[in-house]
């Protein structure tokens, strides 16, 4: 977050909009450090109630039926940058996107990354998911047809299309 030292007077002026407006309007010696514009342009433009609802976003994402992981990971990391003091830790927003995920998606993330999820190697899942085709091209889509309940079943196509992804990701691992 912000350190606690004055304001050079050449990143003012890089302020624009409304947000300069707000510059503006404060008292030059209201606000004489970077941790005190922080803490009073936060509060203006992200009162408690808007942050808590941005929170809850965030510990409640799901990935949405018909929704491909690729387009979930952006989504999920608009969430994130639409609420900047959300103050997560980063093994906690990994664990809070996997949990989200469809069961099928997680797994063949999971064979993506070389293991099972695991909490003890947080910071693998982060750097597999940005190099995984599978995210980067949208192959995983989450197909759901009424069936029994509880259950989810997907069609031939997207079966063989997970299928074909993983042994891509096992031979890519294997030539490494």
């Amino acid at each position: 977050m912000a350190n606690n030292y004055p304001i050079p007077p050449q990143q003012v002026l890089d302020v624009n909009g409304r947000a300069k407006q707000w510059w503006n309007a404060q008292i030059p010696t209201n606000v004489t450090t970077w941790e005190q514009v922080v803490q009073k342009f936060l509060a203006r433009y992200f009162p408690t109630s808007k942050a808590t609802k941005l929170k809850n976003d965030i510990v409640c994402f799901q990935q949405e039926e018909d929704e491909m992981v690729g387009e979930a990971w952006e989504r999920f990391q608009g969430l994130l940058r639409n609420c900047p003091n959300h103050s997560f830790p980063r093994h906690y927003m990994v664990q809070t996107f996997h949990n989200g995920l469809t069961p099928s998606t997680q797994t063949i993330l999971d064979i993506s990354v070389g293991e099972a999820f695991d909490k003890k190697h947080l910071m693998k899942p982060i750097s597999c998911w940005r190099n995984c085709p599978l995210i980067n091209t949208n192959h995983i889509r989450e197909d759901k047809l009424e069936g029994v309940a509880g259950v989810h079943e997907v069609d031939a196509q997207t079966k063989q299309e997970t299928q074909i992804a993983s042994l891509t990701i096992q031979l890519e691992q294997a030539r490494k």
